[in-house]
């Protein structure tokens, strides 16, 4: 969201701290976009005064209809239209890497490989009952949300080598991963989805990736394996 975009490496460590965790925060709030269909609890923190002002700010404009309709509703149909994009078993929309990549063209690809690799070998491990697939756009997210978190830690204390260690990281996920899809993912998602929550959310995305790719000087360079 507007705000968020990172300091140039070297600047203000306590500002640096402040910039990563809030990039931390969106990570993880669009990681829960993706993960599920939405719930009671996070379909109520999108409506809070400050989230939807944070939404408003930069610029994504939710409908009306999201904020009018009954709640039971507008949870059920959010629902249905998560499964009908992201789920199946119709045409659908793959929320995984290997489908969007060029070439790309099945799950289970060389990049999901290369992702649970990458990140295995950062010190990350799955959840033992997480069942989907290593390159699911909500993991990638996570994974940047943790990252971007570890950064916030180590520049609070001050550690300047261990935060450019984990931003190195970070550059190099973006650059070898996420920013390779992720705009495809999210224009094909603005280009079906019936609903403005998932349109907002798809265009946030899209947004907060590329402010992030242009202020960590990302140049994307995909590397399977």
């Amino acid at each position: 969201m507007e705000g968020l975009a990172r300091q140039p490496k070297f600047s203000d460590p306590v500002l640096m701290a402040r910039k990563s965790q809030q990039c931390s925060q969106l990570y993880g709030f669009l990681a829960t976009v993706y993960r599920k269909e939405p719930t009671t609890e996070f379909i109520r923190k999108i409506k809070s005064p400050v989230v939807s002002m944070a939404l408003s700010e930069a610029g994504i404009e939710l409908e009306a209809d999201f904020f009018d309709r009954a709640e039971a509703e507008l949870i059920f149909d959010l629902a249905v239209e998560y499964a009908r994009l992201f789920v199946g078993p119709g045409k659908h929309i793959a929320p995984c890497e290997s489908v969007h990549v060029p070439g790309g063209d099945q799950l289970w690809g060389e990049p999901a490989v290369a992702v649970q690799r990458f990140i295995s070998q950062t010190g990350f491990e799955f959840k033992r009952e997480y069942k989907d697939l290593p390159d699911h756009i909500s993991v990638e997210l996570e994974f940047m949300q943790q990252l971007s978190a570890a950064e916030s830690k180590a520049w609070a204390a001050a550690d300047r080598e261990e935060a450019e260690k984990i931003r190195d990281i970070e550059v190099s996920f973006l650059k070898r991963h996420l920013s390779l899809w992720v705009s495809k993912f999210c224009n094909q998602v603005i280009a079906n989805t019936q609903a403005g929550y998932f349109r907002g959310m798809a265009t946030l995305t899209q947004d907060f990736i590329a402010t992030d790719v242009t202020e960590l000087e990302v140049t994307a360079e995909a590397t399977f394996p």
